[in-house]
């Protein structure tokens, strides 16, 4: 026998049954402590990964699973990372240099990170002198750049930024910080924190999760097909078979050794009629169970 338990989609902050641009956005608030803006359950569910901590892998996760559904459409069957960033997260060595102002005066203080490398999202706080400095905004410099900061305490400025190509311009500026200058003179910025996600090319292997998990399918409920992803923080052999209400088995999913790491699993359920099913993993000592709903 199975046992069934409600579950919820982690990364679907909005509670649609799908990965979107909203959910992503909701994440990087979290990042950058925008609690007003979000509810403490959503907070929970900002977990995309299951790792037991929200991060720029989280939204991430969410911005490139949602890509990969709109180039795969109803395709076969896919076991894949779905990012080119890894799930890692590094620090970065900004350059921030001092600056001269009239009062009166903006000036725009362009971020560059000393090292080399695709960087695919940044998180980063800076603190300045509020008597000399008012912040008037926070800029990235892609288009494509989601953004959330957060400027609620004067001299302090918490930004979080992702995208599914690498972030910044040509020359290497990842963005931008535009103050107005409230005392003439030398203005100094102080970087508190600062990390990136890179390109899974800059960082020798893959990274390895840290618990098993597995994740609500989405979307859910769903018409045709859906996607199934689950994660091994070590080699496992893996079992998923999907039961229909009446706890009968109707299919094996997947049932093969696997190497650690973050996989997809893109079902194709055309073959089978409309209604509720389960499905159950097993790798190892680790079992999960989801609830998930065939609409046709």
């Amino acid at each position: 026998s199975i046992e069934v338990t409600d579950t919820y989609l982690f990364g679907d902050l909005n509670l649609n049954g799908s990965f979107d641009l909203t959910d992503a956005i909701l994440i990087l608030k979290v990042i950058v402590e925008r609690y007003e803006e979000f509810t403490p359950f959503q907070g929970l569910l900002s977990d995309a990964n299951m790792n037991g901590k929200t991060d720029l892998s989280d939204a991430l996760l969410v911005l490139n699973n949602l890509l990969l559904n709109k180039q795969n459409g109803l395709s076969k069957s896919l076991a894949v990372s779905s990012s080119a960033a890894t799930d890692t997260l590094l620090p970065v060595q900004m350059n921030l240099p001092a600056m001269e102002g009239a009062a009166g005066q903006e000036i725009s203080v362009p971020l560059r990170a000393v090292e080399s490398g695709e960087l695919y999202g940044l998180d980063a706080g800076v603190s300045y002198d509020p008597a000399m400095l008012q912040l008037v905004s926070v800029r990235t410099s892609g288009s494509g750049d989601l953004l959330a900061s957060n400027q609620q305490f004067p001299g302090r400025v918490h930004w979080a930024t992702v995208n599914s190509v690498p972030i910044g311009s040509d020359e290497g500026v990842l963005g931008e910080l535009v103050f107005r200058v409230l005392q003439t003179g030398t203005h100094l910025l102080t970087v508190e924190s600062c990390n990136g996600a890179f390109s899974r090319q800059t960082i020798p292997g893959d990274p390895v999760p840290e618990v098993f998990g597995l994740a609500q399918n989405y979307p859910n409920p769903f018409n045709a097909g859906t996607t199934i992803r689950f994660q091994l923080p070590r080699p496992a052999k893996v079992n998923i078979v999907l039961y229909n209400i009446r706890g009968q088995k109707v299919a094996t999913l997947v049932n093969e050794e696997k190497a650690p790491g973050y996989y997809t699993y893109r079902w194709d359920a055309r073959s089978l009629s409309s209604g509720i099913y389960f499905y159950r993993m097993t790798a190892g000592d680790y079992s999960a169970v989801r609830k998930l709903v065939l609409i046709k």
